[in-house]
């Protein structure tokens, strides 16, 4: 896997500088030599990247990621690094706080959990009395 392809994941992902998150979060994994994850948070719009790096030379893993401190359910951006080549994956969601996949051997997968907007209030009206 070329260098310049896993930099990319994490600088500009998107083609329109999408970048990792610049507040480091805390991940665990129960095999982190044959499978690691790291995550953040950005500090301008909330949302949380996740990346998953399956390490196996021989074969696909299986994730199931739990999140805490975030919504209960949510909207999910999809980008893999398999075979030198970094594809958009059809976005998905994630539901009871708890997000899966499937990696490919010797993958990475970044994960964007956009946050929320707020419900847009309505404008005041403003003029002048005469």
């Amino acid at each position: 896997m070329p260098v310049y392809k896993a930099i990319k994941l994490y600088r500009n992902y998107d083609d329109h500088g999408g970048a990792f998150g610049d507040i480091s979060l805390q991940t665990h994994t129960p095999d982190p030599d044959e499978v690691s994850a790291f995550a953040a948070q950005h500090g301008a719009d909330g949302a949380i990247t996740l990346v998953v790096i399956n390490k196996r030379l021989d074969a696909q893993a299986h994730v199931r990621i739990s999140l805490s401190n975030l919504p209960d359910h949510g909207k999910v951006e999809a980008w893999q690094l398999v075979d030198n080549a970094l594809t958009r994956k059809p976005d998905t969601s994630y539901t009871h706080a708890t997000l899966t996949a499937t990696l490919p051997q010797q993958s990475i997968l970044l994960l964007v959990l956009p946050q929320p907007k707020p419900a847009k209030q309505g404008k005041k009206a403003s003029g002048k009395r005469s």
